[in-house]
């Protein structure tokens, strides 16, 4: 409940997230408003070129940063000790029909 009350009391602060893409075949390539470029790709086997993580990679790691980024956030604010490691095990298994 004070959770709660406390979210009542402020206006939500929005975040706004801008970048450039572009992409060729199975590979893509993304830069930031603050300079930071991203790649993805496919392996050889799946019409990339291997060249990059691919995209799915790409994804998991940014859940991972945005776990990390929270826990330690939360742990600042309620002063416990600071998150050191995080792990998203994960299995994927793809099933195509044609």
């Amino acid at each position: 409940a004070a959770a709660a009350s406390v979210l009542r009391q402020r206006p939500p602060r929005w975040k706004r997230y801008h970048l450039v893409a572009s992409g060729t075949g199975c590979a893509a390539a993304s830069e930031t408003d603050d300079g930071y470029a991203l790649q993805s790709d496919t392996p050889t086997k799946a019409g990339g070129t291997g060249t990059a993580p691919q995209p799915v990679q790409l994804l998991l790691a940014a859940l991972v940063g945005c776990e990390q980024a929270t826990a330690h956030f939360l742990a600042t604010k309620l002063r416990l000790p600071p998150i050191r490691r995080i792990e998203l095990p994960s299995q994927t298994v793809w099933t195509v029909q044609l």
